[in-house]
């Protein structure tokens, strides 16, 4: 007696799951494809880079060891760039988890060392976007009196208090 019954709603989960199963799909092709947008532009920015630093290397060297170093410089930077030039977001992702287990303590050392850079960049962008549109900060501690002492007494509200009180 273990007969089916062929509701509509039978295949309802499993139509679900497929839905479900193709939009994070698709959603992960979309975040992959601006990953990879935004690795070709830091990967165009730091040819630019090599490319501005053997530009002056050329009047440096006359300076000294300095040269020496802006060209050193310049060759990792490329070697960098030329890294991340031919490598996708799931190849990139591989190789650091392959770095993470032969070097584990370079790699903590190296995101530790990239979280404080990046926290330290974040906290002065910040203030400096406070600083460019009067940031609250200043005034986030006046009392009204400290305001009232800024308007000039012939514009400045008369305020009734109570006798013997000072209050309003």
């Amino acid at each position: 007696m273990n007969q089916k019954t062929n509701f509509p709603a039978d295949g309802l989960g499993e139509q679900a799951k497929q839905t479900a199963s193709n939009v994070a799909r698709g959603a992960s092709e979309q975040v992959s494809r601006q990953i990879d947008t935004r690795k070709d532009k830091a990967v165009e920015t730091m040819g630019n880079v090599a490319q501005a630093i053997r530009q002056t290397t050329s009047t440096l060297k006359e300076a000294g060891p300095v040269g020496d170093l802006a060209d050193r410089a310049a060759d990792g930077i490329e070697r960098v760039a030329t890294f991340f030039e031919g490598k996708n977001v799931g190849q990139l992702a591989s190789d650091v988890e392959r770095f993470a287990r032969r070097e584990p303590a370079i790699f903590l050392g190296a995101a530790f060392a990239l979280g404080l850079i990046g926290g330290r960049f974040l906290k002065s962008s910040a203030r400096k976007s406070q600083q460019d549109f009067g940031g609250y900060d200043d005034y986030r501690f006046l009392s009204p009196d400290d305001l009232q002492d800024d308007i000039e007494p012939s514009v400045r509200p008369r305020v009734n208090t109570l006798p013997g009180t000072g209050r309003p």
